[in-house]
């Protein structure tokens, strides 16, 4: 039997990109392949402040996916374009259609090349599958397709959600897959499209499978402290900034000999003081061992549509502490049992003393969390929600 042909049309896409959609998008690619003949279709930027072309245009193959990339039109000066998103939201209390599209075109990336595919051969490919809405990629490239355009939202509490120039990208397609129920939730409340075909999918987890190693870990980086594990982005989008103010009020009211450790990529500057390590990017392993470590993983993040690291957590039996002013995050722990969550510095201090005193609590949470992935996050039930998914509406 021929596999239904799907086009996954994602804004950045390559082994060098490790943001959160663009690595979903990545990981089902390469999963879905078993279920249908997947092409990805993208643009040949990898830094997503400036969508510069640096991957090659045309067809090349990554990890045994097909992968078509076309060039961004222009590039983008990040912080010409902060300061023009921060005038627009911060200045006017309404916006003009006409400024929603030219911040739209600025946000990027603009790729006229992979548009005009994208109609040329509409014919040829039995669906389209968009990941996240808030890029060019999306808002530019669903609509000529919209009878077989599926989206990927990836959508936050934020505001560039309620811009009205999403009204009819979330409404005039085939259907939406969402990662969370809150994410649903929050979709269908704003743009009142309940009746669309739609699922709850979420990504699979498979981190336990990885070799772990604390000690070799510790020893590697010199890492002698019990530590709270941060993990992903450094960036204000992220709170980075707020977890360094919580951490900083939590160290002068508490006399814990705890440090914070961060791995990721950094966007902001990190507070210089010696109970704060940065790790920068790190290997697999050595990340797997960093979460096996910890005494639990701290996620202060207000923006999610589902937390990746925080499943990674758990997979490997690790508490979290979330930020509880993202309901995503909050939802999570509170379907799992694998975590708790905050919403002023005194319940993060209460949170932090309390798994750090209490080790039969902090075992149970995170054995808790590990079920909740195992049953509901293993790869093969992942696939099987979005191949049944797409092979009903397709």
């Amino acid at each position: 039997m021929t596999k239904k042909r799907i086009g996954f049309v994602v804004q950045r896409y390559g082994l060098e990109v490790s943001g959160g959609s663009e690595l979903l998008c990545r990981t089902l690619a390469e999963r879905l392949g078993k279920y249908f003949d997947i092409e990805v279709l993208s643009t040949c930027a990898i830094d997503h402040d400036t969508w510069a072309n640096e991957y090659p245009p045309g067809p090349q193959t990554v990890n045994g996916v097909p992968v078509l990339r076309f060039p961004s039109d222009y590039t983008r000066d990040p912080l010409e374009f902060e300061k023009f998103t921060f005038d627009l939201f911060n200045e006017r209390s309404s916006w003009t259609r006409e400024e929603e599209i030219d911040w739209m075109r600025r946000q990027g990336p603009y790729s006229q090349a992979l548009f005009d595919h994208l109609q040329a051969h509409k014919a040829s490919y039995d669906a389209f599958v968009f990941f996240t809405y808030l890029y060019c990629t999306a808002y530019f490239g669903l609509p000529p397709v919209r009878d077989k355009a599926f989206l990927l939202p990836a959508a936050h509490d934020e505001d560039y959600i309620y811009l009205s120039i999403f009204n009819k990208i979330f409404r005039d397609l085939r259907g939406i897959i969402f990662l969370s129920p809150e994410e649903q939730s929050l979709v269908n409340g704003i743009f009142g499209n309940r009746d669309l075909p739609q699922v709850v999918t979420g990504m699979g987890i498979d981190v336990a499978e990885k070799r772990t190693s604390v000690e070799a870990f510790r020893e590697k980086y010199n890492l002698r402290k019990p530590y709270i594990l941060s993990l992903g982005r450094i960036e204000l989008g992220k709170g980075s900034p707020h977890l360094f103010h919580y951490f900083d009020l939590y160290k002068k009211a508490e006399d814990r000999d705890v440090q914070l450790l961060l791995i990721g990529k950094s966007l902001i500057d990190i507070p210089d003081r010696p109970d704060i390590r940065h790790l920068g990017f790190v290997s697999d392993e050595d990340k797997c061992s960093a979460l096996a470590g910890a005494e639990f993983l701290l996620n202060g993040s207000f923006f999610e549509s589902l937390s990746i690291v925080i499943m990674e957590a758990w997979a490997l039996g690790v508490p979290a502490l979330v930020n509880g002013q993202c309901k995503v995050m909050a939802g999570q722990c509170a379907r799992s049992g694998g975590g708790l969550w905050y919403n002023d510095f005194n319940e993060f201090r209460k949170c932090v003393n309390l798994l750090l005193d209490d080790r039969e609590l902090a075992r149970k949470l995170g054995a808790s969390g590990r079920d909740f992935v195992k049953k509901n996050y293993s790869w093969e039930t992942i696939e099987q929600k979005y191949a049944s998914f797409l092979n009903r509406y397709i």
